[in-house]
C-alpha cells in the first residue's frame, strides 16, 4: 500500500503493508499523524505523563456523563469521549504502563457535592497533575487544589481532596473505595 500526501506543493509518500503491524511496535510517522491509533499503539508512543496527557487531550472529547460511571482507558479511547474521571483513568493507565506512579484524586468544595477528578503522580522526582488532559507540574497537592479550584471556578472556597484505594479502573465492577476527604485548601 502506498499513500501520497501533497502539502504546499510538496509530495510526501509513505509505504506500508496491508497487514496490521504488531501492537507492540511503534507506529510510523504517517500513521501517528494521519490515522487514529489503537489503545495498544498509544502505549508505544507516550514517553512520560506530559505526552500521555497530550495524547488523551487530543484524542478524547470531554463529554459529561449522566450519573457517575467510570470507564477504563481502553473503553474511553474506544468511545472517543469521556468525563473527567474517564480522562484521568486513561492518563493513569498510560503512565503506569511506563512504570510511573499515578493515581486518580478527586477535588471538591467542602460545601458542595460537585467534584473534579484528576490524574496525579510523580515522575523523575517531580509531582504533576493532568486535568482533562491538561498537564501541570505542581509543588504540592495544595498547589494542585488551587489549580483545580481556579479551573472549576471554585474561588474562595475550601477544597477537599479524596484519594482512591483502588488499583486501577475495573469496568466489570465499576466500584471505587475512597479514603476520607482531606481539606487541602
Amino acid at each position: 500500500m502506498m499513500a501520497v500526501l501533497i502539502v504546499g506543493g510538496i509530495s510526501v509518500s509513505a509505504f506500508g503493508s496491508e497487514s496490521n503491524s504488531k501492537a507492540t511496535e511503534k507506529p510510523g510517522w504517517f500513521r501517528r499523524v494521519f490515522q487514529r491509533l489503537s489503545w495498544e499503539e498509544v502505549h508505544t508512543v507516550v514517553s512520560d505523563p506530559k505526552s500521555a496527557s497530550a495524547v488523551v487531550r487530543q484524542n478524547i472529547l470531554y463529554q459529561e456523563d449522566l450519573g457517575d460511571t467510570w470507564s477504563s482507558g481502553a473503553e474511553t479511547w474506544s468511545r472517543e469521549s469521556g468525563d473527567c474521571e474517564d480522562l484521568a483513568a486513561a492518563v493513569v493507565e498510560l503512565v503506569r504502563h511506563l512504570g510511573g506512579e499515578a493515581e486518580i484524586v478527586i477535588f471538591h468544595p467542602v460545601d458542595s457535592a460537585a467534584g473534579h477528578a484528576v490524574a496525579t503522580g510523580t515522575w523523575n522526582g517531580k509531582q504533576w497533575i493532568s486535568s482533562n488532559g491538561f498537564y501541570y507540574q505542581v509543588q504540592s497537592m495544595k498547589h494542585a487544589a488551587e489549580l483545580v479550584a481556579r479551573e472549576m471556578g471554585w474561588r474562595n472556597r475550601s477544597i477537599a481532596m479524596v484519594r482512591g484505594e483502588t488499583d486501577g479502573i475495573s469496568a466489570a465492577s465499576n466500584t471505587r473505595t475512597f479514603r476520607p476527604p482531606i481539606v487541602v485548601r
